[in-house]
């Protein structure tokens, strides 16, 4: 009995031992579980960040893409606008020149025109003056006074005149 107890009782520290073998090994793969999900587990959180990160660079790209596409059409609109107004510009300056050249081309001829016409008149009424002189004194330096207000008018238009000619060649 001594002997068989003997035996029952290695044979049961035997299973012990086996299952303490076979407890330690399943704590082994139970702790190497535990780390593998702990990796999944860091892995999934990166990823989850990592997704989160992206949608926010989205929203940030789809506003600054709306952002640019409206600065691009006030830049369009702008540009056509200014388009327009330089397009008024050349028409304006082309008006403007051949105005120059015309003027230029009369610059001396309304000057001339009008120094004759006065000249005339003075003389008309420097020989109405002349012949009446005896018995229209009165008469003849009242026309006297015309002639020369004439000839002053006649200057004052010159020179107003060539003023003009003179601002239009600075243009």
């Amino acid at each position: 009995m001594n002997g068989n107890l003997e035996s029952e009782l290695d044979m049961l520290h035997e299973e012990i031992e086996e299952y303490r073998i076979r407890g330690e090994k399943l704590n082994s793969e139970l702790h190497e579980r535990s780390n593998d999900f702990e990796l999944w587990e860091a892995e999934a959180t990166t990823f989850y960040f990592d997704l989160q990160a992206s949608s926010v660079r989205e929203v940030l790209f789809e506003n600054k893409v709306h952002e640019l596409t409206g600065v691009c059409e006030n830049l369009e609109d702008e540009s056509a606008s200014k388009s327009i107004k330089i397009q008024q510009m050349r028409e304006r300056v082309s008006f403007l020149e051949s105005e120059i050249g015309g003027l230029k081309a009369l610059r001396f001829h309304p000057t001339k025109r009008l120094s004759r016409e006065n000249q005339t008149k003075y003389r008309t009424s420097y020989q109405a003056h002349n012949e009446d002189h005896t018995t229209q004194q009165q008469g003849a330096t009242d026309e006297k006074r015309t002639a020369v207000s004439n000839l002053r008018l006649t200057k004052n238009n010159i020179f107003f005149l060539n003023k003009k000619v003179e601002q239009l060649h600075f243009y």
